[in-house]
């Protein structure tokens, strides 16, 4: 009988979970600007997450020793034959589904593709150092934030009020709001990787203020991203409240989290909190 540790290991680590609350998160665009759904890009959007995750998971494997390698990457390692399928699922899915996207979508997507490309392909050789976006200090987190916000806002978006979503001041308010969000979620993953960063290199939040006051800046920017909401759907009660109690559930989360934290915390309940708002988003109808 199979134990309920590998089948969560196996959904988890396959990143066939992780890849859902992204989704999720697209998702509740159509729902917050009270737009149609279109199935197309919320897929298009799982495949991309479900490729791009396993292929920067087998590169970053290359790149830490052997003796401190995490669960996540021991797993992948033994199962790298089912990453290089998933991996071959994703692409050929988003090319499928490519055919269905419109010039806009196609031309949306160069954006978040160029820097999901930079971040885990080198970009730069100096020496001996081969440079990714992500080496680059203080950019890596800004540069997550950044791309799943527009992902998530600007390409499903697209699709249901093509082009007017360019002159839409609630379109890039959500945009700016979820940078914020996003933000704040992904300092769990930095002190998580504190013992995976190089030494000695300042390049992310928690390496320069330490664990606790990393914790500090994503409530900060949690109440940013409450403050936007609140004012964005002031006329709208229920989603402003659906939005600010995904940041308070996210608050609590982000502040329970240690660098000697399990990677079933980081992965399901840290990732877990754009579900958590999604799912808040859909009750708030």
């Amino acid at each position: 009988m199979i134990s309920s540790n590998r089948i969560s290991d196996f959904f988890i680590f396959s990143n066939l979970y992780v890849a859902l609350p992204v989704s999720a998160l697209a998702l509740s665009s159509f729902y917050l600007m009270h737009e149609s759904v279109n199935w197309v890009p919320i897929a298009f959007i799982y495949l991309a997450t479900l490729a791009l995750y396993n292929i920067h998971r087998l590169v970053g494997i290359h790149q830490i020793p052997q003796s401190e390698l995490g669960t996540r990457h021991t797993w992948s390692l033994k199962n790298l034959v089912f990453v290089k399928i998933l991996i071959a699922i994703g692409i050929v899915g988003m090319l499928g589904l490519a055919f269905w996207l419109s010039l806009e979508q196609i031309i949306i997507l160069a954006i978040p593709a160029a820097i999901a490309s930079g971040y885990t392909l080198p970009i730069y050789k100096s020496g001996s150092k081969i440079w990714r976006f992500r080496d680059i200090p203080f950019l890596k987190i800004w540069l997550v934030s950044f791309t799943v916000s527009f992902i998530t806002t600007y390409f499903p978006l697209s699709s249901s009020m093509p082009l007017s979503w360019l002159n839409s001041p609630e379109v890039h308010w959500l945009f700016i709001s979820r940078v914020f969000f996003i933000f704040a979620i992904t300092i769990p993953f930095d002190v998580r990787d504190l013992k995976f960063d190089t030494p000695g290199k300042i390049n992310t939040v928690p390496m320069l203020f330490g664990v606790q006051k990393s914790k500090q800046v994503a409530l900060l920017c949690l109440l940013l991203f409450s403050g936007i909401s609140f004012w964005l759907f002031r006329f709208n009660t229920s989603a402003s409240f659906a939005l600010l109690l995904s940041a308070l559930i996210a608050g609590w989360i982000i502040n329970a989290c240690e660098e000697d934290s399990n990677e079933y915390y980081f992965s399901f309940f840290a990732e877990g909190t754009m579900l958590i708002q999604f799912g808040l988003v859909y009750l708030s109808r």
